[in-house]
């Protein structure tokens, strides 16, 4: 979404299964793996700030892993600000999660992302 003339917001929209959930950026060790967004390749551009989380969460303890853990669920969308310092330019990398339902988790899961930004 462009937000004005040099500066955009990338959305990372999620469809997450009803009974499932994934899990924040803000995990304390030993517990799930959260959810990581790692930007390879983005020149021409700025990254302003750090990938925003969902408004709507579920903060609680959590059997699984015997700690309190914020539960990502639903249709989230996280969101990344950049600044365009050139004409165009890609954005590429990848996020990975890790998603749970009450009684089991399945393993971490990588997706590529690319977003194409021109002036």
């Amino acid at each position: 979404e462009k937000t004005s003339d040099e500066e955009y917001k990338l959305v990372f929209k999620a469809e997450i299964d009803k009974g499932w959930a994934i899990y924040s950026q803000h995990i304390d060790d030993g517990g799930p793996v959260p959810t990581e967004f790692t930007f390879e390749s983005y020149d021409g551009i700025d990254l302003v700030g750090k990938v925003i989380e969902p408004q709507e969460v579920e903060q609680l303890y959590d059997e699984i892993f015997d700690m309190d853990l914020i539960k990502i669920k639903g249709t989230p969308a996280f969101y990344q600000m950049v600044k365009l310092n050139s004409d165009s330019s890609t954005v590429k990398g990848f996020l990975t999660y890790m998603s749970c339902d009450d009684s089991k988790c399945l393993p971490p899961t990588d997706v590529e992302f690319e977003f194409v930004l021109q002036e």
